[in-house]
């Protein structure tokens, strides 16, 4: 903000406030998932294969909603600014588009920190915070007084693959046998089907756009979403729910680490 105050101005400013409102909202599913499984993980932090299995399943259920509102970002950040808050924030489309992309593909090993931390090795985190701030530093901060917004958009890149290239390297040592683009690659299959109706869907209608289509688009969207993840993460949202209080079936009982 300190940065964007000298090279974007008050109204680049107000983009950033905009789009970083927008954007935290993604991040509520994660805080709540890794709060939520911080103690049984703790718990069976000397038995690895129960902690892989959290892992891979807690980031599944975060990614259900990451990826599918980053890619909603993406789709339909423009109708957003033009049918809701007016043309006025018009600049600040890219920036959602882009952020909204970023951030849900941020989610993939979102809550590595929770299992680094419960095993009493947290020297990852120092260097996963080093190496943002030195991105900052040399790709960000530059970026932003050479571009404006879209040297935030590069630096965000950036600092992304950064901290995807971090999360991979600490988890393989964490995991042995994971691989972080084959969990990227599982993790992004329940959105793809909507991303293709889309996309399809926008090569039929071309360019013109009005409220109904938009609205039509996203309501296609959003149930292709659902409908897709109820396919591929029917299973898994339904141990889920047999964990929740009142399913005495599921009472006391901890993954097996037997199926990631």
């Amino acid at each position: 903000m300190i940065v964007g105050n000298f090279t974007v101005g008050l109204a680049g400013l107000g983009a950033l406030t905009l789009a970083g409102s927008l954007i935290t909202f993604t991040e509520r599913v994660d805080q709540v998932i890794s709060q939520s499984i911080y103690p049984a993980v703790a718990a069976a932090k000397d038995r690895r294969a129960v902690l892989f299995e959290a892992f891979v399943k807690s980031n599944r259920l975060a990614l259900m909603f990451g990826l599918p509102f980053g890619f909603g970002m993406l789709f339909f950040a423009p109708d957003l600014i033009r049918f809701v808050f007016g043309e006025r924030w018009l600049p600040a489309a890219t920036l959602l588009q882009a952020l909204g992309l970023i951030v849900g593909f941020r989610q993939v090993a979102f809550n590595w920190d929770v299992f680094v931390k419960a095993t009493g090795d947290t020297r990852p985190l120092a260097v996963n915070g080093l190496v943002l701030a030195a991105v900052f530093l040399a790709v960000t901060m530059p970026a932003m007084i050479l571009w404006g917004l879209d040297g935030y958009i590069v630096g965000a890149s950036a600092s992304l693959i950064a901290e995807l290239l971090i999360r991979a390297r600490y988890l393989r040592r964490l995991f042995e046998g994971f691989r972080m683009l084959r969990h990227m690659i599982r993790a992004a299959a329940p959105v793809l089907p909507a991303v293709l109706l889309v996309v399809g869907a926008r090569v039929v209608e071309g360019v013109e756009r009005d409220l109904p289509i938009a609205l039509g688009e996203f309501v296609g969207y959003c149930l292709a979403v659902v409908a897709a993840t109820l396919l591929f993460e029917g299973r898994l949202l339904r141990e889920m729910l047999s964990y929740l209080p009142g399913d005495r079936s599921a009472r006391g009982a901890l993954p097996k680490g037997g199926e990631a």
